[in-house]
């Protein structure tokens, strides 16, 4: 909670600048607590309270020095005049006199960080329960939306979260929470995300009633093919050409480029050439190589600051910052008092150069050493402006240096160990700097050595993917391991890609950035090679115990009884009283009656009017014949 030191084991000037500042009585031979460390806040609560710490606890003087004070108006923090509370006073009494001024700080909640809602906020915060009886409603909530997952084909989220939130409804009830309906079903409400989450458990619907989709979508396959059966205290970075013309393979010339790493405390080069095609520049890669090579070199090993360029093939350098911070110190550079302020108010193992820094100036005038020195004497040297030509052949074109790329290495290897042997003046004092390195190594000092395997797993991007037959695709390029093909397809993980070196294997890590394995290229089987359809048995074996395994996460769900129970629940649809009746004439709703009517329908009205009209022609040849008969009796 606190720093103690013992005053009198203080420098002198400091015991007097503490005797000017003391908060707390200084007792000899008693621990006193340094205060300067501390929080405003803690000081201005000090402050409060500091007349009520004047009288003994438990005594009337300190009760009404503390009624006193819980009247009187005071400048808070904020800015703003208001009183403090009685039962504040007492408290930060209490804090003060268990911790000190550390006791008056104000404290982090235990739980910070830790999710307090339970499936919703409207949810968490509007039902009455403990946080036991809620996460238990929780899981079950969670465990039917995974169940209707898996039973279920194809219903959207929206089907599913009615289903859970019909659930959650229940299991509130069930827990005791009875209160108006409509408000109960307004905070009974699940969000996509919390349905969502449980997705990839539809992969044992998928399997269980759509065999042939899961083996299209989701079963891990091998790759076959019909083609043929063939198969590395403070290091300053910069990127530097070097002044010596060398003979392009095909014709033409060309400056090698120098990814150099300078050590400010011996004013050492670590040199590591780059030879580029036409029309290319310094790449991440480039740096990242020299990097682990230094980092392996036994007369460096790994820095404890890289001070570099803001050029992009420096780019990866948030990438090794972290496993940097292990092997960092903060050192006073007595002989850079600005820079040493910028190293003790960052907090980062890697510091990006600004315009005319001191470091910068060191690492230029060492390659002003080099190229007016130890440079100029090989061969095809044009002294960084080819067009004056300084060189031997006045008058034409520059000679290439002539001896080839493996030749020209040796030479800047010589080269660099003539410039390491060369006494300095300056920082070096007439010494040489593998002289300055030699005192530093007889002093004690060590190389941090670092496994080349975990260096080049720092030097990598992260990408994400997604799963699909057991395998993801990275550059046109599929790969697979045991634990990406017990994966659901669609399952998103994230990959880490090395920036420079071999991508044989690659790290695969879950959306909650836990490692899953590694993942190497597929493999094509030929075509007619059992061992193609034994491998491919061994993936879809390995994808059915992961699902198998899901399965424990999951219920039967019968889906006629769960849609029949929803549809009893629900409000039943109001019936509206009628506003009229819409009449049509006579013949329009006999146009309609024979329209609305089915085939079976038609033929019997035809009929009916076939025998109606039939009975009609009786009726009136009786009625005529009749009408006959009474004429002749009446003749």
């Amino acid at each position: 909670m606190q720093y103690q030191v013992r005053v009198d084991s203080l420098p002198a000037p400091l015991q007097d600048a503490w005797h000017a500042q003391a908060l707390v009585p200084v007792v000899d031979d008693s621990p006193v607590q340094i205060v300067s460390q501390h929080s405003k806040t803690a000081h201005w609560r000090y402050g409060v309270i500091e007349d009520a710490l004047q009288h003994p606890a438990r005594t009337a003087e300190r009760s009404e020095t503390i009624e006193r004070l819980s009247r009187k108006s005071v400048a808070w923090p904020s800015g703003r005049y208001a009183t403090v509370s009685a039962k504040s006073i007492r408290r930060w009494i209490r804090d003060y006199e268990a911790g000190g001024m550390a006791g008056l700080r104000d404290r982090q909640r235990s739980d910070k960080g830790a999710s307090r809602v339970f499936i919703s906020r409207t949810w968490s915060d509007g039902v009455p329960f403990d946080d036991a009886t809620k996460a238990r409603i929780a899981e079950t909530v969670q465990r039917k939306t995974r169940s209707f997952f898996a039973e279920n084909l194809s219903i959207g989220w929206q089907w599913i979260a009615r289903f859970a939130n019909e659930t959650l409804y229940e299991e509130t009830l069930d827990a005791g929470y009875d209160t108006d309906k409509r408000r109960l079903r307004a905070i009974c409400t699940v969000s996509r995300p919390f349905v969502e989450a449980a997705r990839p458990y539809r992969e044992i619907a998928i399997y269980d009633k759509d065999r042939k989709r899961h083996f299209d979508r989701s079963a891990p396959r091998i790759k076959r093919s019909r083609d043929g059966r063939l198969p590395m205290d403070i290091v300053v970075g910069d990127v530097h050409p070097i002044d010596i013309l060398l003979p392009r393979p095909g014709g033409g010339t060309f400056t090698p480029k120098l990814v150099a790493w300078y050590d400010l405390a011996t004013n050492r080069f670590f040199f590591w050439p780059v030879f580029l095609k036409k029309g290319e520049g310094v790449r991440q890669e480039h740096v990242v190589e020299s990097v682990i090579a230094m980092a392996l070199h036994p007369e460096w090993g790994m820095p404890q600051n890289l001070y570099l360029d803001n050029g992009g093939e420096y780019n990866w350098a948030g990438l090794i910052d972290d496993a940097m911070q292990l092997n960092t110190t903060i050192r006073h550079l007595d002989s850079d008092p600005e820079l040493a302020k910028i190293f003790r108010a960052r907090s980062s193992a890697i510091i990006k150069a600004r315009p005319y820094n001191a470091p910068a100036k060191a690492i230029e005038g060492g390659f002003g050493v080099l190229e007016g020195g130890v440079f100029s004497m090989l061969p095809g040297w044009i002294g960084g402006n080819r067009m004056k030509k300084k060189t031997a052949n006045v008058g034409r074109e520059p000679k290439p240096y002539p001896h080839g790329e493996h030749r020209f290495r040796e030479d800047l290897a010589n080269a660099l160990a003539a410039y390491e042997t060369t006494p300095q003046s300056g920082f070096l004092a007439g010494l040489s700097p593998r002289q300055k390195f030699a005192e530093a190594v007889e002093a004690g000092w060590q190389r941090m050595d670092i496994e080349e395997t975990a260096l080049r797993a720092v030097f990598a991007r992260t990408v994400s993917r997604k799963v699909s037959q057991g395998a993801f695709t990275l550059n046109n390029v599929s790969y697979t391991s045991r634990e990406i093909q017990r994966l659901p397809a669609g399952t998103q993980i994230y990959i880490r890609v090395p920036v420079s070196g071999d991508l044989s294997q690659l790290a695969v890590c879950d959306r909650h950035e836990k490692y899953i394995g590694l993942a190497v290229p597929d493999v094509a089987f030929d075509i007619l090679d059992p061992a193609g359809a034994r491998e491919a048995a061994k993936r879809q074996s390995v994808n059915r115990r992961a699902i198998n395994e899901m399965r424990g996460d999951v219920d039967p769900v019968d889906m006629r009884a769960e849609l029949k129970r929803l549809a009893e629940r629900a409000d039943a649809a109001p019936v509206p009283e009628s506003a009229g009746t819409i009449r049509l004439s006579d013949t329009m709703r006999a146009i309609g009656r024979d329209m609305a009517a089915t085939p079976g329908e038609r033929k019997a009205i035809e009929r009916a009017q076939a025998e109606a009209d039939r009975q009609a022609f009786r009726d009136a040849s009786d009625k005529f014949l009749g009408k006959s008969k009474n004429r002749r009796a009446a003749r």
